[in-house]
């Protein structure tokens, strides 16, 4: 994504096992996201992409949004809040989160057809 997405060119990446792993449907990969954002992105970020193995993930969103989010493969839900910091976003609880799409690979357009930045 970085070689084809200028916006991306400059971010910081973490690559984490427990992403694909921490798939259960128990509320442990809605709590995982919330730790892990909280401890990686300072509060001078304020977009993060998380990837991961479902069946965990769509509940994660699910989750957030207060919405029944289904996620096939390679499909990605696109979620926002507000706040101050991760610790003051995750706050607002269960339902706190937008859903503002959820991308299907069959939506995908070509970069200069699309300004990621308008999505979030």
């Amino acid at each position: 994504m970085k070689e084809h997405v200028p916006e991306f060119r400059d971010i910081e990446v973490h690559f984490l096992g427990s992403f694909y792993s921490v798939a259960a449907m128990d509320g442990q990969t809605a709590d995982h996201l919330k730790e892990t954002i909280c401890k990686y992105a300072t509060d001078e970020i304020t977009t993060v992409m998380c990837m991961g193995h479902n069946r965990g993930w769509e509940e994660a969103a699910s989750i957030f949004s207060g919405l029944s989010v289904e996620l096939k493969t390679a499909n990605a839900a696109l979620l926002h809040t507000v706040g101050n910091s991760w610790e003051e976003a995750f706050e607002s609880g269960a339902g706190g989160w937008t859903l503002s799409t959820v991308l299907k690979p069959d939506d995908v357009l070509k970069p200069d057809e699309f300004d990621i930045t308008s999505a979030l």
